[in-house]
């Protein structure tokens, strides 16, 4: 090619770059003005074609001509070529001119006209890429993915569920090899590198038990978003190697041993959640009995003239620890419930005012003790809303609690709600030491966290954020956590509400 291109220069209307097989420039040939675009030796050709970048690394394939795709005014041909593992070209055609004369049927049959809602975006450059049987999906805050763009056809036959997800799908369920690569995954997307793609091995899946399909997946970062691509190859992709197609199998023989260690943890999970729910239920009332008797003793004004200052200060101690002690096993009840789903929502309606008032009151005798000014307002004062109560009085419990806990003498909580927009806002903010970031990510994860003292050495069990988390997301609400340090924290649950 080098050779023919030296004796006769290319038209005017076609272009010629010689990549690497990681898409990095590093020849071109033609007339780069003419396409108007800041191309240089150097450059990743993703970046010019977003479109592109599943092509590399390079695939094993000879050659491959890509349908035809709108970029910038233009419309262009690709002819992709690859000469080895180090050399890859694409002839690059503007067809424009031949476009503009049949360009009404072009715009009935043509997936790629400038009005299509498959176009790719500045936010989604690969709405487009399930014409090249790749699926695309985003990353959520979840952890779950969501798919961008077209649907492939092979998506549609064999995971219909995929085409209708909109919430979020747990990729690992559909594909069970991701499993080992969300991992490495993950690890690619915090480097927010927007430069290359994060690979995994081929492997095999068996979707209805028949038809054997090979797929390798990709990461990639574009514009502060996650990506990941699954791609299903077809014979021309495929190493014909045995010794590749075997490690494909052994990938798929891993993963149903890793599969069945999994349902097996938890299964043994399950059962401690079990087995801490029955525990700490028969430890309520003997717990609750002591923490009475205690009470009933330092209202003994006979019994506490019978004691020294040293005896009375160890009987009030003892029914603080005994109260806390009660307060963490009732918190280790719930959260073992909640764990094995042993609840179902009782909603009913209820004016938001009333929840918040019972609240701020369950609240008050610790925000006394720590002289912290507690106030709350809900707009518009005759504010409804349909949640199960009991429950719900428990995030709210569980907040301010946090909030006097992290919150020093004198400072102040608030717990506003306030209806905006279609949704009902609850905001329970403090003035109190904030977090850091490396907690603020992590708060909601899922995993129970370790219990850190409050301004005056409160002790916790670790588990609140925990509760509240499942609670709102039984509800069907979210919930966010806005915090600095230093300059206090607030946590605010968003409701839809119904049209």
């Amino acid at each position: 090619m080098e050779v023919l291109l030296a004796r006769e220069p290319m038209a005017e209307q076609r272009l010629l770059l010689k990549t690497s097989s990681e898409g990095i420039i590093q020849q071109i040939f033609g007339n780069v003005e003419h396409f108007s675009a800041p191309w240089k030796v150097g450059k990743d050709v993703s970046e010019i074609f977003p479109f592109l970048v599943t092509f590399f690394p390079a695939a094993p394939l000879e050659m491959l001509e890509l349908p035809r795709m709108i970029w910038e005014k233009f419309y262009l041909d690709f002819l992709i070529f690859r000469e080895s593992d180090d050399a890859t070209w694409i002839l690059i055609t503007d067809v424009t001119a031949e476009v503009n004369e049949i360009k009404e049927q072009i715009q009935t049959n043509n997936d790629f006209i400038l009005s299509s809602s498959r176009q790719f975006t500045f936010e989604n450059p690969f709405g487009n890429l399930h014409l090249f049987n790749v699926l695309s999906l985003i990353k959520t805050n979840e952890n779950k993915f969501v798919p961008v763009g077209g649907i492939p056809l092979w998506a549609e036959k064999y995971y219909p569920a995929i085409a209708s997800v909109r919430s979020g799908l747990e990729i690992g369920e559909a594909f069970p090899y991701l499993e080992v690569f969300l991992p490495m995954a993950d690890a690619f997307w915090q480097t927010a590198d927007e430069t290359r793609l994060e690979e995994s091995d081929m492997w095999i899946e068996n979707p209805a038990g028949k038809d054997e399909l090979h797929f390798r997946a990709f990461a990639a970062n574009r514009h502060g978003n996650h990506f990941l691509f699954i791609r299903l190859l077809d014979q021309n992709d495929i190493p014909v190697s045995q010794q590749t197609l075997q490690k494909a199998r052994e990938h798929q023989l891993l993963y149903e041993k890793l599969q069945k260690a999994e349902n097996k943890l938890k299964q043994l999970l399950q059962y401690k959640d079990k087995f801490v729910s029955i525990v700490s239920h028969d430890l309520r009332s003997p717990m609750a009995s002591v923490v009475s008797i205690a009470e009933m003793f330092l209202t003994d004004e006979e019994l506490l003239a019978c004691m020294n200052d040293f005896n009375r200060e160890m009987l009030q101690s003892m029914k603080e620890e005994l109260v806390r002690l009660l307060e963490y096993n009732n918190r280790l009840y719930h959260w073992a419930n909640l764990e094995l789903g042993n609840f179902k929502l009782d909603k009913e309606k209820i004016k938001v005012k009333k929840l918040v008032d019972s609240a701020v009151q369950t609240a008050q005798p610790k925000t006394e003790a720590k002289q912290i000014d507690l106030t709350s307002s809900v707009t518009p004062e005759d504010l409804e809303t349909e949640v199960d109560v009991s429950l719900f009085l428990q995030v709210f419990n569980n907040l301010i609690g946090n909030a006097v806990k992290f919150t020093p003498e004198g400072g102040k909580i608030t717990l506003h709600v306030k209806k905006e927009k279609g949704k009902i806002r609850y905001a329970v903010s403090d003035t109190g030491v904030g977090m850091p970031e490396k907690i603020k990510k992590s708060i909601f994860s899922g995993v129970p966290g370790e219990s850190t003292l409050g301004t005056s050495g409160e002790k916790g069990s670790g588990l609140g954020l925990d509760i509240v988390k499942k609670i709102v997301d039984a509800h069907g609400f979210s919930i966010e956590v806005q915090s600095e340090q230093g300059k206090g924290t607030t946590f605010i649950i968003t409701e839809t509400i119904p049209e």
